[in-house]
């Protein structure tokens, strides 16, 4: 078989081509070239009746182009030199599909950037404050298997921002992994290994993630949108929890994590100051002149246990110039409630010009 040429319609898809077939009688050996021109995913999916996908953002899936190599035979399909435009982003690679009775599905894709939460599903407005549980895939995994690695110079995910992202993704018998996983983060790194295994009766999620030399305050800006607290941050979070859904996961969580930031500031207050002024009130005397609203530290250190959704810190240290905080901080996930104890202690008492041992408690 050998067409120089052809066209197919679909509602409003049009797609060219070429292809060349050998044994087609018995055993097809095949390949050829496919382009799509410009049309909307969207339209077409009203067109062929089909359910429109919901999105965080309504201008998604108004644009995509096509255009691939491909070849194949009876029991397998690989495109390669594949392009495809889809809204703003430009994916580039190749994908190959084997055994289609049971299909093996194998890709590599590099695009230039993409923001995934334009096409997540919208928040919904009656979620009770972000209450709402979010089920554990499992029967998605069955009998799925799939080998890939997708590669993004910009991706935006979960409000937060990433570079010369790598990601590499593994299903098959029920498990899910993705592994690598770097990325650019924040002017620092990220790197992780997240797998979900639902080949059991109860789905388990493993994390194992690592942020090194990161700027803490643009990421607290994207998570909480607040800049109150800056420095420059490292640490880990090693969990393991099992359950059917995000809530019973988060009640069993188990592991360790931690966190270290380095010559950082809270903004908003400076607490010397106002240990200051204090003083200077009891004993009557003038307040010191005012100083910028932040406080200065060296070094900011969290380290905690996790266990049955219950995070315990070991260590809560926080070094500033003369003073030494310390307390404990447990934060039931399951719940959403956090005990919370600090104290405060001054390690240079001349320098408010007192003379008797001083301690202030702060506890919430």
């Amino acid at each position: 078989l050998q067409m120089d040429q052809f066209t197919v319609g679909l509602a409003t898809l049009e797609a060219r081509g070429a292809l060349s077939a050998n044994g087609i009688l018995d055993d097809p050996v095949f390949d050829g070239s496919l382009s799509v021109a410009e049309f909307s995913p969207a339209e077409l999916m009203r067109a062929l009746q089909m359910e429109a996908l919901k999105t965080a953002d309504p201008q998604v899936l108004q644009r995509a182009i096509i255009s691939t190599s491909l070849s194949g035979s009876s029991s397998q399909l690989a495109f390669s030199d594949l392009t495809m435009e889809l809204d703003q982003s430009l994916f580039t690679g190749e994908m190959n599909v084997r055994n289609f009775d049971r299909p093996i599905i194998g890709f590599t894709l590099v695009v230039d950037e993409i923001d995934l939460d334009r096409y997540m599903e919208p928040a919904a407005e009656d979620s009770g404050g972000g209450d709402e549980e979010v089920a554990m895939p499992q029967e998605e995994l069955k009998g799925q298997e799939v080998q890939g690695q997708l590669k993004a110079g910009k991706l935006r995910m979960a409000g937060l921002e990433f570079s010369d992202a790598e990601v590499g993704v593994a299903i098959r018998d029920g498990k899910l992994r993705l592994n690598p996983l770097t990325a650019g983060f924040y002017d620092g790194r990220y790197s992780g290994n997240i797998a979900l295994d639902g080949s059991g009766a109860v789905p388990v999620l493993s994390l194992d993630e690592k942020i090194d030399s990161i700027t803490f305050q643009r990421l607290v800006a994207d998570l909480v949108d607040n800049e109150s607290l800056s420095g420059t941050a490292q640490g880990h979070a090693r969990l393991t929890g099992r359950g059917k859904n995000s809530s019973e996961v988060l009640s069993s969580l188990q592991g360790d994590l931690a966190l270290t930031l380095d010559e950082g500031a809270l903004e908003g207050i400076n607490i010397w100051y106002e240990i200051r002024r204090g003083m200077a009130l009891y004993k009557g005397l003038p307040p010191p002149e005012p100083e910028p609203n932040r406080t200065v530290f060296s070094r900011m250190q969290v380290a905690a246990e996790v266990a049955d959704g219950v995070v315990t810190t070991r260590t809560l240290v926080g070094e500033q110039p003369y003073l030494t905080v310390r307390g404990d901080v447990a934060i039931d996930l399951g719940q959403s409630s956090v005990d919370l104890g600090m104290v405060a202690a001054v390690r240079n008492l001349s320098l408010i010009h007192i003379s008797e041992p001083t301690r202030l408690d702060l506890a919430s």
